[in-house]
């Protein structure tokens, strides 16, 4: 008998952990050469007092020296944006496992002759028995399937192109490779929409929850355990509105670069929350946008929705007339009257 048989949320529940984890591996790379920019280019000149007592001011880059440095903050990150790359194949190949499996998880198994030995006599796991080749696990999907249900033209060649790539990562170390970091971002959002019906915020901030760390009981029951599950999700959005294209950010996160945002106050009121809150939020992503003209806003964040009505007076903090009637808050800086 074969036991252990793994389910369809089980595998929905691996592939969506491995998007995440190379989400976490690439956007960390973006975070991090923003820092690194923000440095080179001067962004935020200091003045230092040396241990010798010299005063020591911080002064911009030149255009050269910072076109260096960033071809070799990306060189060696190679080898990172790599591995997400073998990340979202594997979590491709799990997702449409658990679809079959949902039909029936033993057309996961490979023919008859590659079976463990003795399995007709004593119970063996799921897992011992030999699975079928990715290279047909679309084709076993389809024809089991739904007609409605099949992966159309545009999915198999994402999925064979996405095959081809992993194998020659997997299997060599090709020169002729240069797959940018927005890109990875742009392939995890497609496989995740293209399989889930749920927000990639949401799986997002769960996974987010779930990290080692985080996941421990010590830290679940701190105070400023939410706010900064928050700040993480915030700083990764907020890079990922700012680095992909206006069409992409609309289609997977509802979100209108072009259009008047605003700052959400429930974010605000939850990141003040924590040791170090922002002094002013004016410069901070404005993840509240208007629905349709409706006067309801909506966090893209933490999803928090509500009607706002403006006062006819102007914040002192940034001049704009933006301040909550109900609230009193100004929703361009933060500041409360």
């Amino acid at each position: 008998m074969i036991i252990d048989i793994p389910t369809p949320d089980e595998f929905e529940l691996s592939a969506t952990e491995l998007l995440n984890t190379a989400w976490s591996q690439v956007i960390n790379l973006l975070i991090e050469f923003e820092e690194v920019a923000d440095f080179l280019e001067g962004d935020n000149i200091s003045s230092e007092i040396t241990p010798d007592g010299m005063n020591y001011i911080r002064l911009p880059q030149s255009d050269e020296i910072i076109s260096e440095n960033t071809e070799q903050y990306w060189k060696a990150s190679k080898q990172t944006i790599s591995i997400g790359l073998t990340l979202i194949q594997q979590a491709i190949e799990f997702y449409i496992k658990g679809k079959i499996v949902n039909i029936s998880p033993y057309m996961l198994i490979d023919s008859v002759s590659s079976w463990p030995s003795k399995c007709n006599i004593n119970d063996i796991s799921f897992s011992s028995f030999k699975s079928i080749d990715a290279q047909d696990l679309i084709k076993v999907h389809n024809t089991i399937c739904n007609s409605t249900e099949r992966f159309d033209d545009t999915f198999i060649n994402f999925y064979n192109e996405m095959r081809t790539l992993r194998n020659k990562l997997m299997h060599s170390v090709p020169k002729d490779i240069n797959i940018r970091a927005e890109e990875v971002l742009e392939k995890i959002l497609y496989v995740h929409n293209s399989f889930t019906n749920k927000s990639w915020n949401n799986d997002r901030k769960s996974f987010l929850n779930n990290t080692p760390t985080n996941s421990m009981e010590f830290f679940k029951s701190q105070r400023f355990h939410e706010p900064y599950i928050l700040d993480q999700l915030y700083k990764e959005i907020k890079l990922t509105v700012e680095k992909l294209t206006p069409s992409i950010i609309k289609k997977y996160f509802e979100y209108d670069k072009k259009r008047y945002a605003l700052l959400c106050p429930k974010c605000i009121e939850k990141l003040n929350e924590l040791d170090f809150p922002h002094d002013s939020y004016e410069y901070h992503f404005k993840s509240f946008q208007e629905i349709d003209s409706s006067g309801v806003y909506r966090c893209i964040i933490c999803d928090f929705s509500k009607s706002i009505s403006f006062k006819d007076e102007e914040c002192e903090c940034c001049e704009k007339t933006c301040i909550d009637s109900e609230t009193n808050q100004c929703l361009i800086s933060g500041y409360v009257l």
